[in-house]
């Protein structure tokens, strides 16, 4: 495949044979997982002192242990080591001869975030593993598709734990590889709000109610407000912060049309027992079987299966425009953008001349 003929995912899309050419997903593993890039592999909060830790680096078995100054050290399933460094105590590997430095990679608003997150020691809490069957890089855009979670996720809205009337913002950095989204649920505009619920009542969800609305009791925890957090560390980290819920999501590419989602649910050390029941609880709005979230692999793998039908379309990228910048609203593809720049950079895609501006 003729990486000139892919174009340029900025100005003119990105071509659907990414999303299922096998010699693409191998070229992938080389320029990309193998290239200048820092890949999330655990917490260290999941890894015991004096053994290996099994996960993943890219599609590839890999182990990460503690060594005996208290650093830590990686390597793949033959042998091959990898580099590793950490940082608020989340593990990351390159399999690069010279890497950036990990924090000119995650840029200052990035670990601004990953601090806000990862402030105290944390305590693991459990694990979900999720077969997705599509590509990677369709679950890669769903995270950063800033108004979908209003629109696809019913139990959002009808419960205003997250609604596109509520104040959300999206910030870029590591330049625009990296996203974070942030909501104040308190922080709604009475006019929007109110025809959100108009809608509601109209399809008739206006009188759902919850038989234990304890699901929803949010215990507030940080001082700036935001009740959730979707952020994004290229290529396959997610941190998310939802209500009281904290998690890690991994990336595991699995074939051209195939991926697993890693979950680990954590909380602080120093929870008290109330706060702990509440994100317990509320683990059960995300995930495979989440009450937010099962639609997301639904989605995209429908997606998968539209593209496979015809692998010579083209998707765009082109709402709120063609910038990769930061936004004061989520009605937006910045975010999704921004992946796409950082992925033609490292696969080295090239655009036409000819529709450059267009």
């Amino acid at each position: 495949m003729a990486q000139s003929r892919l174009g340029s995912a900025l100005d003119t899309g990105v071509e659907y044979r990414v999303f299922v050419d096998r010699e693409w997903y191998h070229r992938e593993r080389r320029l990309l997982w193998e290239g200048p890039v820092w890949v999330a592999l655990a917490l260290e909060a999941e890894c015991p002192p004096g053994r290996s830790y099994s996960t993943f680096f890219g599609d590839r078995p890999a182990w990460v242990e503690q060594d005996g100054s208290g650093g830590w050290t990686a390597r793949l399933a033959d042998g091959r080591p990898l580099k590793v460094t950490a940082f608020q105590g989340v593990l990351f590997a390159s399999g690069s001869a010279n890497p950036p430095a990990l924090a000119e990679y995650l840029g200052p608003r990035t670990m601004r975030y990953l601090e806000r997150i990862f402030s105290r020691p944390i305590e693991v809490l459990g694990h979900h593993h999720q077969a997705i069957d599509a590509n990677w890089k369709l679950y890669a855009e769903n995270v950063r598709d800033q108004y979908h979670a209003g629109l696809l996720h019913r139990f959002y809205q009808v419960f205003g734990i997250n609604r596109v009337s509520q104040r959300g913002e999206v910030y870029l950095d590591g330049p625009g590889w990296h996203h974070v989204l942030a909501v104040w649920r308190g922080d709604e505009d009475p006019t929007d709000r109110a025809a959100v619920e108009r809608e509601h009542n109209y399809r008739g969800a206006g009188a759902w109610q919850l038989s234990d609305a304890s699901l929803l009791a949010v215990e507030t925890e940080f001082d700036d407000g935001v009740t959730q957090q979707i952020q994004t560390v290229f290529p396959n980290l997610v941190v998310q912060q939802i209500g009281n819920t904290l998690a890690i999501r991994r990336i595991v590419p699995q074939g051209p049309q195939a991926m697993d989602l890693w979950w680990t649910y954590f909380g602080y050390r120093d929870d008290s027992l109330s706060l702990r029941r509440k994100r317990l609880l509320q683990a059960n709005l995300i995930g495979p079987g989440g009450l937010v979230s099962m639609e997301d692999a639904e989605a995209v793998e429908c997606v998968q299966r539209a593209i496979a039908s015809d692998p010579r379309g083209r998707s765009i990228m082109a709402m709120g425009g063609r910038e990769v910048a930061d936004s004061p609203h989520r009605f937006t593809e910045t975010a999704v953008r921004g992946f796409w720049r950082g992925y033609q950079e490292l696969m080295q895609i090239q655009a036409p001349p000819a529709t450059r501006g267009a």
